[in-house]
């Protein structure tokens, strides 16, 4: 599945060509001042993707719970088992944030976060770190 050796991609993975676009326009300047190069891709084609230093997967309209997201963290966890994979969401259920945990991703950052902040959380990731919110951040579950 995997490419070549080389660890300075940030690889978007989704399969929303605007999201992609989106995210991609945020997080260039942080990548160019980490010395990263930013590569985005849809979740069909991730054979094709080179080691990544890290992988961001944008789950906005979808849960993390859902088979297909889940599945998508585990493949891309086996290719590339030592990559933080970040999860950047709309969506900060304690069940949402517990799967993510348990899939073995190193970073949830919620869209409510501030931008600068949400950067701060890839950095300390980046360097090793893991990045979930706080249970304030959390939504509470729907009951019903």
């Amino acid at each position: 599945m995997v490419k070549t050796n080389i660890q300075t991609h940030v690889i978007i993975v989704d399969g929303m060509q605007l999201r992609r676009a989106q995210i991609a326009a945020f997080l260039l300047p942080w990548c160019v001042q980490h010395g990263l190069n930013l590569q985005t891709v849809e979740p069909e084609k991730i054979d094709a993707l080179e080691v990544a230093r890290m992988i961001v997967l944008p789950f906005s309209a979808n849960y993390l719970t859902s088979a297909e997201r889940l599945r998508l963290i585990r493949e891309l966890r086996q290719a590339m088992p030592q990559t933080p994979i970040v999860i950047l969401t709309d969506h900060s259920s304690q069940e949402e944030i517990v799967a993510a945990l348990e899939a073995g991703v190193m970073g949830y950052i919620p869209g409510s976060i501030e931008p600068h902040l949400a950067l701060d959380a890839l950095t300390f990731i980046l360097e090793g770190g893991h990045y979930f919110p706080t249970p304030p951040a959390v939504e509470k579950p729907a009951s019903g």
